[in-house]
This record gives structure tokens, sequence and C-alpha cells, in this order.
């Protein structure tokens, strides 16, 4: 009887580098607003630290920064529509001194974690079903994230591409560049979150598989 050899686990987990790398990309894309953003927490830093804090990774860009890191971080910004459409301004609740747009980059990263660590974990299932294995497990409530999340993406991608070639007017096509970034981030949670919906079929199908070689014994 021949043993049985079990394939090598993956080194690599994306559960937890995704959420490592789109914080440290968010964090890059905020960078050139670093010093308003102290200034607005009533952080004065000293002009010897300024000058060695000043660094410029590339020129100051408001609306770059602010609209990179919403479509980046989608998801959180769908848990927060709730809190701005029932608030008196239509606004995400933010502290006093604080601009909302930058709260809501701010807040959005860390919220956005747990999204970006589902969709680490589809794709260390994917690779692992390449080996014959189940794990990571994805579970009902991890599908069911994924498949709103898939829904709302491509929704919002659709629409959005629909509205900016047939209802925009010429000073909304002046942000063109503004309503792409949003496309694209619409376009990279559809596709993320079918991931999780792709690893929980094709999970349960080995499982299935698995089940029928085994009865057949």
């Amino acid at each position: 009887m021949q043993p049985q050899i079990f394939p090598a686990k993956s080194k690599i987990h994306f559960a937890w580098i995704l959420p490592a790398g789109a914080f440290l990309l968010s964090a890059l894309l905020l960078w050139p607003e670093r010093m308003f953003i102290l200034w607005q927490f009533g952080i004065h830093l000293p002009p010897w630290f300024e000058r060695i804090f000043g660094i410029q990774l590339w020129p100051r860009n408001f609306d770059f920064s602010m609209s990179g890191v919403s479509a980046l971080n989608l998801p959180a910004n769908i848990l927060l529509l709730p809190f701005a459409m029932f608030s008196a301004d239509n606004m995400v609740p933010h502290p006093a001194g604080i601009l909302p747009r930058y709260w809501n980059a701010l807040i959005c990263p860390p919220l956005c974690v747990p999204f970006w660590w589902m969709s680490g974990r589809a794709i260390d299932a994917l690779i692992t079903l390449k080996n014959g294995r189940l794990m990571p497990r994805i579970g009902w409530v991890q599908m069911v994230i994924g498949f709103l999340l898939m829904v709302i993406g491509a929704v919002g991608f659709v629409g959005v591409l629909i509205g900016i070639f047939f209802f925009a007017t010429p000073d909304d096509k002046k942000d063109i560049t503004t309503f792409m970034r949003i496309v694209a981030g619409c376009g990279l949670w559809a596709m993320l979150g079918g991931l999780s919906v792709i690893a929980r079929f094709r999970q349960r199908r080995l499982r299935k598989k698995n089940a029928l070689t085994s009865s057949t014994l």
C-alpha cells in the first residue's frame, strides 16, 4: 500500500498580504496630505521636523488622494453610506475641526481590512484547491458577503460608465478622472467579491467528489 502524500502548504498567505498591502497603499495615497491631516488633529511639527518629514513622493492632489482611497476601500464606503444618508447634513459623523472627506479617508482603510482579509482567504482557498485541499474553508457568510460585493461592484461599474457616457454634463466630464477611479474601484471589488463565490462552489464540488470517491472504495 502506497503511503498517502500530502501536498506542501503554501507559504504565501494572501489573507494577510492583501490587507497589509491595501493599508500601505492607502497610506501612500494620503501621504501628500499628511501635514494637513496632522494640523487638523492639532499636531504642529517643529520646522526642522517638517523639512525632514516633508519629502514629496508626488505632487499634492486632494481629489486624487481622497477618491483613490475611497475607490480602493469601496466596501467601507458602502458601510458608511447609511450613516451619511440619515444624518442631518448627509455626511458621515466626524470629529469637530476635521473635514469630512479627510475623516472618511482615514477611517475607510481600517474598516475595509475584514473585506481585504476575506478576499485574501478566497485567493488562498483557490490556490490550495489545486492541491486537493479545502483550506481555508469558505463559509456561507463569506460567500453571501462576496456575492453582495460582486453585485454592487458590477452595478456600480456599469452604472457609472453609463452615466459618464450618456448623462454627464460638460462640467461632470471635467472631473472624468475621479469617475474613472470610482469605476476602477467598482470593477476591483466586483472581481474580489466574485472570488469568494467561486471558491465556495469549487470547494463544495471538491467535497462532493471526495465523498463520492470514499463511497466507492
